[in-house]
């Protein structure tokens, strides 16, 4: 009993593991060392832009666009390195018959289920790379964002910050936090993140809906494997 809850356990982490390289919610930062900072969260999109007090010091020549773009690149490609070594590694384990898919209910067999997520776990491991692949090109199209007064021009090409315009006469008039706040405005319209389009060209690859359908409950999945009290608040 004990070497099967243990195992119980080990399934649950396995799932966990999986579910976070497709999370939102985290953050990471780029460019805190130079006239511009960029957040941006782990789907693409941009939480945020700091300009710093010094900006002009920090300023290498007199494109401040490409700072801007350098720093929101370099925050995307450390997003994407977090989530890519969150890969996990484990073993595929044997393809489950449909029969077993069945088991998801709230009445769920806990050794019947965990028969069902090693099966689910198995195939949503094995076509992440198709899965990430369509994520990473879902979005095509050039779009541009114009701010206020046209001070913030942006462009981006397939989900990606390829260009940024600022007048640099309102830069110097503008307070850094008030140009922060107005290029976060532009941004955010311009790289909502990917993470609407991806879904969607997710959850068209093998059983990837499935999947993130029953991580959206973690408290079921944990009941249905029998390690939490249905009824528990």
């Amino acid at each position: 009993m004990d070497e099967q809850l243990a195992r119980l356990r080990e399934q649950h982490g396995e799932a966990a593991d999986t579910a976070a390289q497709w999370n939102p919610a985290e953050t990471a930062t780029a460019g805190v060392d130079g006239p511009v900072a960029a957040v941006v969260s782990f789907d693409g999109a941009i939480r945020e832009l700091q300009v710093h007090p010094d900006w002009q010091r920090r300023l290498a020549g007199d494109d401040f666009g490409a700072a801007v773009v350098s720093a929101v690149t370099a925050a995307h490609r450390t997003a994407i390195r977090q989530v890519m070594t969150r890969r996990t590694t484990h073993d595929k384990a044997t393809t489950a018959g449909p029969a077993e898919a069945a088991t998801t209910s709230a009445d769920a067999d806990p050794v019947a289920f965990a028969s069902y997520l090693r099966s689910l776990l198995a195939d949503v491991q094995s076509v992440l790379p198709e899965a990430e692949a369509r994520a990473f090109h879902a979005a095509r199209e050039e779009r541009t964002e114009t701010g206020a007064d046209s001070a913030v021009v942006a462009t981006a090409q397939a989900g990606r910050l390829v260009h940024v315009d600022v007048d640099l006469s309102w830069l110097r008039r503008a307070d850094h936090k008030e140009a922060g706040r107005e290029l976060t405005r532009v941004l955010r319209r311009l790289l909502p993140g990917g993470i609407v389009s991806a879904v969607t060209e997710m959850d068209a690859v093998g059983r990837v809906a499935e999947f993130r359908t029953l991580m959206a409950d973690p408290s079921q999945l944990l009941a249905n494997l029998g390690l939490a009290d249905r009824s528990a608040p």
